[in-house]
């Protein structure tokens, strides 16, 4: 049997006791136990998918956020894998078991002691956790159902927290400050509890309030023998874990099991509390190794992200929160920006280590990353590096999301391809001189001019002209007559194939223009049909001297300067 358990905040006590309590009974039964800690909602769900990528048998669930994960479980469960919940209650979902303790029924003894604390009269605070939370809302009905039961009992509501000490200690701080008669406080659990004694005992209030709290964790267990603390309900945290693999064992053999398991719960005050932790003292080493070997693991799995990101070369990986100060990079973009401790990176933002122009340019960017959601990929980036090299880098970057799906930020991956850039550079640039080359070769063939001797030049034409080729005659005649002092022009137009208005107007004009540098121009070739087009256009070329054939303008032109024929 293969078991796959997903959990979050490895470093809390109570997970990690309900851990221990999974490991220890999946290692009694001699299953196998894939077991992946989360501190993030996002990381919980890539471990379940981990998890079911693993096939496992089983999946036992304690989850992150209750209220976002039904939608994950029922998909798990489609896929065939059966889903175990435990330590919490997931209304809604498709789980087909639950281990969690009654909330409801334990909530209501722990009122009952403070009814029976105050006898019957007084002011309670009621610290809430979650308002999404199924077990938030069962204990707030379990004190709801007693205290009505007492008119002379009065209880106010905090806002609802977040299970955690920090956060219950600032709402003790302002509900005294409201409410200075408060006589006893229910936290909706332990660690809420310790907070508010945290905020009481600033008030220099410790011995004239009763705090009652919620798990019997050893930290508030540790309060009651002290006194600071009246009661907590205990939960059995460990053998939670324990019961679930139980009932995974069950499921993976295709035996019934009920839909919940409530656990065992106890009210623990001053009378109990010396048997209660002489019970948690009997394990707590167990579970302070199992917690050592966790740690270890998940500082070894670090290690290794750490030594795969260092490892990349010349490339840069790097997480910026919503205001673009970095979170985390590696070492090649440290060696790039010239430092080697990340302490000089952290909390730093593009500005600080870049140009205005490159930050100003990365911060347009990213924040369209971010507002947009939207990945930015294979950008061609400038950067000048510590030395002031001039680099470029092919930058992908993609938004990073909290546990509540909102954008928070962005992870970015930026690969150096100076060396590539430049071999492009430089053969555009090569490439750029051929088609020049090219150009300048094809000017020639469209525009040949060649001498006869030192004074009469001949240019035979081939194909048709346009107006770009037009001009290209143009040019070159006049440039050649000028660059030669030649005497005399002729033009062989015998393989031109079409006679329209530009190869006419050419004509005309390079022998007027040729005329006035001091030379003349013979036209050579007109066949009758270029010569009838020429004349349905009414264009004359009575200015013009013209022969039948190249040879007999050559003759004319040698006569004409008394060249000797050769």
């Amino acid at each position: 049997m293969h078991i796959g358990f997903s959990f979050p905040d490895p470093t809390s006590t109570f997970w990690t006791l309900i851990s221990y309590g999974v490991r220890s009974a999946a290692s009694e039964l001699g299953a196998k136990l894939t077991a992946l800690p989360a501190q993030t909602y996002q990381e919980q769900i890539n471990a379940i998918a981990q998890l079911v990528a693993q096939q496992v048998d089983v999946l036992i669930i304690g989850p992150f956020e209750p209220q976002f994960l039904a939608p994950v479980i029922d998909a798990v469960t489609q896929g065939g894998i059966p889903v175990l919940t435990v330590g919490v209650h997931i209304p809604g979902s498709a789980a087909i078991g639950a281990v969690y303790p009654d909330n409801v029924a334990a909530a209501a003894s722990a009122a009952t002691y403070i009814v029976e604390r105050l006898a019957g009269s007084g002011k309670v605070l009621h610290l809430r956790g979650p308002a999404s939370a199924a077990e938030s809302v069962d204990r707030a009905r379990g004190i709801q159902q007693v205290m009505e039961q007492h008119p002379a009992m009065q209880v106010i509501y905090s806002d609802h927290g977040d299970w955690s000490e920090q956060c219950s200690a600032p709402l003790m701080t302002v509900a005294l400050a409201e409410h200075p008669d408060i006589d006893a406080v229910f936290a909706a659990n332990d660690p809420m509890a310790l907070g508010a004694l945290d905020a009481i005992a600033a008030a220099g209030r410790s011995d004239q309030i009763c705090v009652v709290g919620f798990d019997g964790l050893p930290e508030a267990l540790l309060a009651i023998r002290a006194g600071t603390m009246a009661a907590t309900v205990r939960q059995s945290i460990a053998e939670s874990g324990r019961s679930v693999v139980r009932l995974a064992a069950s499921v993976a053999a295709g035996a019934p099991i009920p839909p919940v398991v409530y656990t065992e719960t106890q009210l623990i005050t001053a009378a109990n509390v010396t048997d209660a932790m002489a019970t948690a003292l009997a394990i707590m080493p167990l579970v302070l190794q199992d917690a050592v070997e966790n740690s270890a693991r998940l500082s070894r799995e670090r290690r290794i992200l750490r030594t795969v990101l260092d490892a990349v070369p010349e490339t840069h990986i790097f997480i910026k929160d919503q205001q673009g100060r970095f979170i985390l990079t590696n070492r090649a973009h440290l060696s790039s920006l010239g430092v080697s401790d990340m302490q000089e990176v952290i909390g730093k933002t593009d500005r600080d280590l870049f140009s205005h122009e490159l930050a100003a340019q990365y911060e347009v960017d990213e924040q369209a990353v971010i507002s947009s959601g939207e990945g930015l990929h294979n950008r061609v980036e400038p950067i000048i590096d510590s030395a002031g090299n001039h680099k470029w880098y092919l930058t992908s970057k993609v938004p990073l999301q909290g546990d509540d799906g909102n954008n928070i930020g962005l992870i970015g991956i930026s690969r150096d391809i100076t060396v590539f850039k430049t071999l492009e550079d430089e053969r555009q640039r090569l490439q750029g001189e051929i088609i020049r080359a090219q150009e300048g070769a094809l000017r020639e063939l469209s525009a040949p001019l060649m001498p006869i001797d030192d004074r009469i030049m001949v240019m035979p034409l081939v194909g048709s002209i346009d107006l770009q080729r037009a001009v290209l005659i143009f040019d070159s005649l006049l440039s050649s007559v000028a660059e030669h002092q030649a005497h005399t022009v002729i033009i062989d137009i015998t393989g031109v194939t079409i006679g329209d208005t530009h190869v006419a107007d050419t004509l005309i004009r390079a022998a007027q223009t040729i005329k006035l540098l001091g030379a003349q121009t013979i036209i050579t070739g007109i066949r009758p049909e270029i010569a009838q087009n020429f004349v349905s256009l009414g264009m004359s070329l009575e200015s013009l001297i013209t022969r039948s054939t190249l040879q007999s303008g050559i003759d004319y032109a040698l006569r004409r300067t008394g060249a000797p024929r050769t």
